[in-house]
This record gives structure tokens, C-alpha cells and sequence, in this order.
């Protein structure tokens, strides 16, 4: 017979303490899913090994802002007291500083002047430094930065990747794009994520000088991009394919968008209001999809 509601014990709530440790190299996103998690569950969550990028930080903030008590974000070390209950709240998230770098490379490949605001340029600084190095000229304030390129553009040397605040891993792709325009050699070394440069493929096709030996990308100069057709095999490297276009001489195409959209909204329309010549194509309708008018019966 089961007993009745009244008749059964009454169940302690739990309180869990949880320790996690993470890998070596910090992977941004799996910080990000941990944070959530941790500020919903019982007890306290201590995240060691932790990334420091700026993104955490405004996760943090948000979620102090909604009721909870997150420690330490900004630092290798993050304690995290659980909450039963997160409230509402009205946030602004900081903005995305890759969609930020890849306009200032897109400046970079094609030449002219764009102004960024909105982003802290401290987010990006180091490929801001890059391209100052390769020609540009960088002029920062606190929520803006003023991309110019009027001369030549020169190589780089050799740049690395490495965990915030060093450059970018998602950036990487994007400089490279820039790098593809410099008047001498390049590299760049990925120490972060193994498989970067799979753009180099799509580079080549626009005629530039690319070799990808582990995960390093060798950049030669050559006197000229020319248009191409160019697939895009993943997020950072479609957006790449498309600042390379606009250094290339002649029509490009890049297709496979799709992997660009889950990073950028708009991603045309905001180049061609800083003045690219660039347009969406739409996909054609099938002859399946087509609509065919119903008759009328009499």
C-alpha cells in the first residue's frame, strides 16, 4: 500500500560543493556553460584554471545582477555560491570584440577609414598593435578606435596566439586575411585551437602565397588578390574568406555562408554600409517549393 503524502518522511535539502578543475588551455565557451550551470546548482562551485577573457567577467556581472554570487571572474580561480531562484534584471553585454577585430582587418585588406565604437579597444588591443605594426594607423579611446589605412601595407613577422589577453585565437584567421595584402612575408602560429587555418584552401584560390605547416600559417606577398569562388568550412574562416574578397581584385564568391551567420548578423549589409561593394545572394527556390495557385473549381 503507498502511503499517503502527510505519512512519509520528511527528505533534508541537500547542499553539494562541487571542485572543478579545467583543461590547461581554457576553451571560452565551456567556461561560459559551467558559470550558468554553477549559479543555478546547490552549493558552491569552484572553477580553477579558469579563462580570463572579458566575456566572463560580463557573464559574471550579469548574473550578480539577477541574484547571484559569482567570485573571482577575471582571475584563474572562480567561486560560485548557487542561488535557488535568479531574478530579471535589465543588462547591457559588452560587445563582441571578433566581430570588432574583423572589421578593423577588413579596413586593413581593403584600405580606408572605419570607426569602431561601443567596443573597448583594450578587448582587442593586440591586433590593434599588429596592425599599427603592419601600417595602420590606430587612434583609441575609451569606447571607440579609428582604423586608417591610406599606404602599403607591411608584414607582420611573426605573431602568435595565446589565452586573453594575448591575441585571439578566433582573430587569427581574420589577421591573416589582413596579411594576405602586406607587401612582405607573415606568419602566424595558432597555439590555441589545432585546426585554425583551414581558410588557407580559400586563400590560395585568390592567388595568395599560403602555406600551413602544423599549426602555423607562412604568408609570401604577391602582387595582387585576384577574385575567386571560395568556400567557407567554418565561423572565422568563412568571415576571413570574405576580407580577403575585399582586397582582391575582381568578383569574388563565397559560399556555405551559413557558418558566418552563427557569428555575425548582417554581416553584408554592415560591410557594404562602411562601403564594400558586396551583396547576399538568396537561394533559388526549388521547383518543388514553388507555390502553384490552386484552381478554382466551378
Amino acid at each position: 500500500m503507498n502511503q499517503s503524502a502527510a505519512s512519509q518522511p520528511s527528505r533534508k535539502k541537500a547542499v553539494f560543493s562541487l571542485l572543478i578543475l579545467l583543461p590547461p588551455l581554457p576553451v571560452l565557451l565551456q567556461l561560459l556553460l559551467k558559470l550558468l550551470a554553477a549559479a543555478a546548482a546547490q552549493g558552491e562551485t569552484v572553477l580553477r584554471g579558469a579563462a580570463r577573457e572579458p566575456e566572463i567577467s560580463d557573464l559574471a556581472a550579469f548574473l550578480n545582477r539577477c541574484g547571484g554570487c559569482v567570485q573571482g571572474a577575471g582571475t584563474s580561480t572562480i567561486r560560485v555560491q548557487g542561488r535557488r531562484m535568479l531574478y530579471s534584471c535589465s543588462f547591457a553585454p559588452m560587445a563582441d570584440r571578433i566581430v570588432a577585430s574583423t572589421l578593423a582587418c577588413a579596413c586593413a585588406a581593403a584600405g580606408g577609414r572605419v570607426e569602431l565604437t561601443g567596443c573597448r579597444p583594450e578587448t582587442y588591443a593586440p591586433l590593434l598593435e599588429i596592425l599599427a605594426q603592419m601600417g595602420c594607423r590606430i587612434e583609441t579611446g575609451p569606447e571607440s578606435a579609428v582604423i586608417t589605412r591610406l599606404g602599403a601595407l607591411h608584414g607582420a613577422g611573426r605573431v602568435f596566439t595565446g589565452v586573453y589577453p594575448a591575441l585571439a585565437t578566433d582573430a587569427a584567421p581574420l589577421l591573416a586575411a589582413a596579411m594576405l595584402a602586406a607587401d612582405s612575408a607573415s606568419s602566424i602560429e595558432d597555439v590555441v585551437f589545432e585546426r585554425r587555418f583551414g581558410c588557407a584552401e580559400g586563400f590560395a584560390a585568390f592567388g595568395a602565397a599560403v602555406q600551413v605547416q602544423g599549426r602555423t600559417l607562412d604568408i609570401r606577398p604577391v602582387r595582387q588578390l585576384q577574385g575567386a569562388c571560395a568556400r567557407a568550412a567554418d565561423l572565422r574562416g568563412g568571415a576571413a574568406l570574405v576580407v580577403a574578397a575585399l582586397a582582391a581584385r575582381g568578383r569574388s564568391r563565397i559560399t556555405d555562408t551559413g557558418y558566418i551567420d552563427r557569428g555575425y548578423a548582417g554581416f553584408a549589409q554592415m560591410l557594404a554600409e562602411l562601403g564594400a561593394q558586396i551583396e547576399r545572394e538568396m537561394p533559388r527556390e526549388s521547383a518543388s517549393e514553388k507555390k502553384t495557385p490552386s484552381k478554382k473549381q466551378n
